[in-house]
């Protein structure tokens, strides 16, 4: 990474093909979502592909304050939503500066609002910045959120055997083990169940992990998130275990034998606590039950601190060993009995640094050759966009009726992101609209005489890209005029749209005056963001309907 990709291409690949490929990095894992990763290691990708992608933005990672040189770093991204996102951020995609994709996990989102993740970045130089590309506008794009790639450990507990084929080792089992469970997760469908001891002084039903294989030791950050359903009788453990195991260091909302504080023990264990009323001082931070609350362990070569809520729950202790072990579970205790279930998720470790690069994104542009336009139309019947006149390689009209001003974005892409239907000839011009509301419109297509060339006129119709069924549907009421060359349609749902013709034994009939069927409008749907567009509330529909559009074609 701080040597050329070129120089290092030819070595590589000569050593790939001398060497048994081996992607279990588990020390005695199987199949599931814990994983560890690999040390640093050059990762050759094939360069990331963004047709089908409409918008991006370059984002400058500023590490000009930081000290050291970031190999394989999780960077922290803020992303606030943009009109050509997929609401639910599915469609975000992040390369460097080779082009090179780099995996990336959503940590928290709010549908068309914000996102906050990490991305893996293979290098960041010290006193210097470095540059990311983020894609982004496909509404065809499959989730990409990938927390095992991402991090050095990450386990969101998605499977239904036992967490020991997964990488952890389960400590007291006794008479039951630490299990995945349904009832609360944070993310996917599960999350760890584990509980602490019912009887004072006793194991017998603790259920608690451990885990062993981590693959860094020092500079890392142990976090995640914990779910409790009551704040009485809380015995757990989150441990950071360093010096062989000879010391550690445990965040807990109440604590076993009534040790608080950050004093050392007699067996060297520290405890941080929450506070809460059962066992005496506390800290002062207060987390709320029934919903999931974050912790974080930090260890750095020179010390280790604990956080809760992103709030340190007491000051740094000195420590320059290596971390051995990370534990999370519930604990025995000689107060208090019955001690509450809990639930962990999203447990990860990465990479810490004193100073981490702050993300600066340069404004939105294009990806490529698509180009797009944002359009305000006001409130009203009858409302036309001339798209074209911003646009000027898609010569398109919209009318609308609406009770409430609409933005649409309107995209003009150079070929179809799903393909096209062997069956049907391709006019060759494609184009995606989403919009903030649900409106009717009204879409008219002018096109050229060379774009005909290779197209039956006759049969032209407007096409919408259904995802549900991955089929090219012909817009209702579909009219054209194959001398002033335009076809055009009604469209209830705004998506993906582009233009074919068909065999005259298959072509979709043309209304001889499009406007004197309108009258469908009364009984239609509504286009707009449902879907593949952007929406958010439902639009009541004006019941009346808009004028033919009038406008020459190319010449």
């Amino acid at each position: 990474m701080k040597t050329r990709r070129a120089l290092q291409l030819t070595f590589i690949l000569a050593i790939l093909a001398l060497t048994p490929h081996n992607n279990n990095h588990l020390s005695n894992a199987s199949a599931g979502s814990s994983v560890v990763a690999s040390q640093p290691l050059l990762v050759l990708s094939a360069p990331f592909n963004h047709t089908g992608w409409t918008k991006a933005r370059t984002i400058t990672l500023d590490n000009t304050l930081g000290e050291s040189n970031l190999t394989d770093y999780q960077a922290k991204l803020n992303i606030t939503f943009s009109l050509a996102m997929e609401p639910d951020f599915r469609d975000l995609r992040f390369v460097d500066n080779t082009n090179s994709l780099l995996p990336y996990w959503i940590d928290s989102e709010a549908d068309g609002s914000y996102a906050t993740l990490y991305v893996r970045v293979p290098f960041i130089p010290s006193h210097a910045s470095t540059n990311l590309t983020m894609y982004y506008g496909n509404p065809y794009a499959t989730p990409a959120s990938d927390g095992q790639a991402t991090f050095d450990l990450f386990d969101d507990f998605e499977y239904t055997d036992n967490p020991s084929n997964h990488g952890w080792v389960q400590v007291h089992p006794a008479t039951s083990n630490a299990t995945t469970d349904t009832s609360h997760h944070r993310t996917g469908s599960r999350s760890l169940f584990t509980k602490g001891s019912d009887t004072p002084g006793a194991n017998e039903t603790v259920r608690a992990l451990a885990k062993y294989d981590l693959p860094i030791r020092n500079d890392l950050i142990l976090e995640g998130y914990f779910y409790h359903n009551s704040t009485n009788n809380m015995i757990e453990r989150i441990s950071v275990q360093t010096n062989n195991n000879a010391t550690t260091y445990t965040i807990g909302a109440s604590t076993p034998d009534g040790v608080s504080g950050s004093l050392p023990r007699a067996d060297s264990e520290y405890y941080w606590r929450q506070s809460q009323t059962c066992c005496g001082s506390a800290t002062g931070i207060s987390f709320k039950p029934n919903q999931w609350n974050s912790f974080k362990l930090v260890k750095t070569l020179n010390s280790i601190q604990g956080f809760l809520l992103d709030l340190p729950v007491g000051p740094a202790i000195t420590d320059r060993t290596q971390v051995s072990q990370v534990f999370i579970g519930g604990d025995n205790a000689t107060t208090g009995v019955g001690a509450q279930p809990w639930w962990f998720d999203d447990i990860r470790v990465r990479k810490y640094t004193l100073v981490e690069p702050t993300a600066h994104p340069e404004s939105e542009r294009p990806a490529g050759p698509s180009e797009s336009a944002l359009f305000t139309v006001p409130s009203g019947t009858n409302k036309q966009v001339d798209v074209g006149r911003t646009l000027s390689t898609l010569n398109l009209t919209l009318t609308l009726n609406s009770t409430r001003p609409v933005e649409l974005l309107v995209t003009r892409l150079s070929t179809s992101p799903v393909g096209t239907p062997s069956s049907l000839s391709p006019l060759g011009v494609f184009f995606k609209i989403a919009a903030n509301q649900t409106v009717d419109a009204r879409i008219r297509l002018y096109y050229t005489q060379s774009e005909a060339q290779a197209v039956d006129q006759n049969t032209l119709a407007p096409y919408t890209y259904n995802s549900n069924t991955g089929q090219w549907v012909p817009l209702e009421s579909v009219s054209r005029d194959t001398s002033a060359r335009w076809v055009e349609g009604t469209v209830h749902h705004f998506s993906l749209f582009g233009v074919f013709s068909q065999l005259v034994s298959h072509a979709v009939p043309a209304t001889t005056c499009w406007y004197c069927a309108w009258w469908l409008w009364a009984g239609v749907g509504t286009a707009g963001a449902a879907g593949t567009g952007v929406f958010y509330r439902r639009n009541r529909r004006s019941t009346s309907r808009p004028t033919s559009i009038n406008n020459p074609g190319l010449n």
